[in-house]
């Protein structure tokens, strides 16, 4: 006979789980449920509080880098309201500053995309920094936080990233995500420029049906964006 057995383990063996299990897709498994439960209104205020502790634990430690991203972006989601800048308990900024600095790859992008919710200027020199690092997506998504920061820093070094060699473009599409956060008119000017060539490579995916290394199409959303024509 075939039966399926739902068995609901409590939060404090979920916390368990996601601390000490040596099978990495059942912390993982863990740590989204957690997620999701703190996220729930009805969770009481000691429980988010563990489960946010739980989640910084397991980000600074030792483990496999897709479990810690996923606990990041588990963090983030119980600290970040879309469409409002953040405003981050000093604990978790730091931990975050912390990665940013000692990271790679894609941890270090990750901590970038969820520092840049707080769209604090403060932070303009920090993504500059990184519009150099060896990885494009740790510079994509510093490219987007510090669009979002408004800073007058902002145009200068997102215009001189149009420019740096990549791969598939990477770089002119980074600049051009920044220049849409950042909503300079002289975006204009550049986001039209790339538009208008026609002479290097359309990169895109048929098979996935999706334009996403087509440098073209981020340029037209740029200048929708800019609300110019």
């Amino acid at each position: 006979w075939l039966k399926e057995l739902i068995f609901r383990k409590t939060s404090e063996e979920l916390l368990h789980i996601a601390l000490n299990s040596g099978d990495v897709l059942a912390r993982r498994s863990a740590i989204t449920e957690l997620g999701a439960r703190a996220k729930s209104e009805s969770a009481p205020p000691a429980m988010k509080t563990d489960v946010m502790n739980a989640l910084r634990e397991i980000v600074q430690s030792t483990a496999y880098w897709r479990l810690r991203m996923s606990a990041l972006g588990q963090l983030r989601g119980l600290l970040v309201s879309p469409g409002t800048p953040a405003k981050l308990d000093p604990v978790t900024t730091k931990m975050l500053l912390d990665m940013i600095a000692k990271e790679k790859s894609w941890v270090k992008a990750t901590a970038i995309a969820f520092l840049g919710t707080t769209q604090d200027p403060k932070y303009a020199d920090l993504y500059i920094n990184a519009l150099a690092d060896n990885s494009d997506r740790v510079v994509a998504n510093a490219a987007v936080a510090l669009g979002s920061t408004k800073s007058p820093k902002a145009y200068a070094a997102l215009a001189k990233l149009v420019g740096r060699p990549s791969w598939k473009n990477q770089s002119l599409m980074s600049a051009l995500n920044g220049l849409q956060q950042l909503g300079d008119p002289r975006a204009y000017d550049i986001a039209y420029r790339a538009l208008s060539d026609l002479n290097e490579p359309r990169w895109n995916l048929p098979q996935a049906s999706t334009s996403v290394w087509d440098y073209r199409v981020i340029a037209a959303q740029t200048i929708a964006g800019l609300k110019r024509s």
